[in-house]
């Protein structure tokens, strides 16, 4: 439970009324931030990849190929997040 707490998208409130000490709920502001941050990772993610393309040699064919797709990949990836994460998160 904890971990959902610092990720933002639950959150609590503490009441000595109550059989149990804390009542947990979705915290709308922070599954937004959620969503914000997994966005600003994500494309952290897409900059490094992109960065390892550009220098990297022919050596290891391989590795490269996969460093492309996985760009490609990240390139749909964010763009139907965005998009949705506008849609749905306004």
């Amino acid at each position: 439970m904890q971990v959902l707490i610092e990720l933002n998208p639950i959150n609590y409130i503490s009441s000595e009324n109550m059989s149990s000490k804390r009542l947990f709920y979705l915290d709308v502001k922070g599954i937004k931030l959620f969503l914000h941050s997994v966005l600003m990772n994500y494309k952290k993610q897409d900059q490094l990849l992109n960065e390892c393309a550009q220098i990297r040699t022919n050596e290891n064919e391989k590795l490269n190929d996969f460093i492309n797709d996985s760009l490609k990949f990240n390139k749909e990836g964010l763009a139907f997040l965005v998009e949705k994460t506008k849609q749905f998160f306004k």
